[in-house]
């Protein structure tokens, strides 16, 4: 489960402060799927670099399954992303000569996953 309760992500200038995310509420249970949708410059991409603990933010709670984020040590941070948190990138974020199922394919190997649970996740999560 993410929720993310008043979270606030500010980006500073010398000049002027910008709220990408102002006391922003989530709640996504386990195995929902959720679509993040918005204008261009309201917010999407700083949302899911916070939800995908790549980015800090300033003010608010976030708990992923329970655990307090803000805890969490880089390295922490990481093997949370290698095992828990999935991106599914625009076609410029895509390797090269790699199909649709090759892609998560090489990310879940690069997680230590061995063939055959691979295989498996990739088959169930098409049907």
């Amino acid at each position: 489960m993410i929720e993310l309760k008043s979270v606030s992500k500010i980006f500073r200038t010398d000049i002027v402060e910008t709220y990408a995310l102002r006391e922003f509420d989530l709640k996504i249970e386990a195995g929902e799927f959720v679509a993040i949708t918005g204008h261009s410059g309201s917010g999407k991409t700083t949302l899911l670099n916070v939800a995908g603990l790549l980015e800090e933010f300033e003010a608010g709670d976030y708990r992923l399954e329970g655990e307090d984020v803000r805890v969490l040590s880089d390295n922490e941070r990481s093997h949370i992303r290698n095992r828990k948190i999935g991106f599914v990138f625009q076609a410029f974020n895509l390797i090269p000569n790699l199909n649709i199922f090759a892609v998560p394919a090489s990310s879940l190997l690069s997680s230590f996953t061995n063939i055959s649970t691979v295989k498996r996740r990739l088959t169930t999560s098409t049907t």
